[in-house]
């Protein structure tokens, strides 16, 4: 802000122009192709790439791939997270420092935790088996800190039950590694 209270100065690029006319104009930015892959080489498909301190966020492709293109020249992070991860308050650690230069394209491999690896770790084995599924939740007070006394169940559509009595971890997170594929559970929380 201006020391003498009026509008504060702030300052920008065209990236790009067109004229009603037809004709275009476009300014040499910079590129970034990044390649993200979990702990076992295989594409992040599901991750998400935002620029920290901007709203450019964008998904990964099929390949694990993503190109952020027209970036201005200068020093960015990238944060790469697994959506599914950070909705259950599991915070991610990939980040990249890159500097992006005009008419250039710099490429570069990174590697993430995504929620397969996280319940791989947690169920002990690197894939679920062809018919079934893992669940993985976490149990938060409504301001979003961990129960740690909390514990679960899990019951089928017609009410048996498949999990009783489940004690969740010091973070608030519960797992099952043996979830029928195409079947209705309901999970139920309590505390003492």
């Amino acid at each position: 802000a201006r020391s003498d209270g009026g509008t504060p100065e702030i300052g920008g690029e065209i990236a790009r122009a067109t004229w009603p006319d037809g004709s275009t104009w476009k300014a040499p930015l910079g590129t970034m192709r990044l390649h993200v892959v979990d702990n076992g080489g295989r594409p992040a498909t599901a991750a998400l790439v935002q620029l920290v301190d901007t709203d450019y966020q964008m998904a990964m492709d099929q390949t694990g791939t993503i190109v952020l293109q027209d970036l201005l020249p200068g020093p960015y992070t990238a944060s790469v997270r697994d959506p599914r991860l950070l909705a259950l308050g599991i915070p991610s650690n990939a980040s990249l420092r890159f500097t992006a230069m005009r008419d250039s394209t710099k490429e570069s491999l990174l590697q993430i935790e995504t929620a397969e690896d996280v319940m791989g770790r947690r169920c002990s084995q690197d894939v679920p088996p062809s018919n079934r599924g893992w669940i993985l939740g976490r149990v938060v007070t409504p301001d979003g800190r961990p129960v740690r006394d909390a514990r679960w169940s899990i019951r089928d559509q017609f009410g048996t039950a498949l999990v009783e009595d489940g004690k969740v971890d010091a973070d608030g997170l519960f797992q099952w590694c043996q979830l029928p594929l195409n079947s209705r559970v309901s999970i139920d929380v309590w505390r003492e």
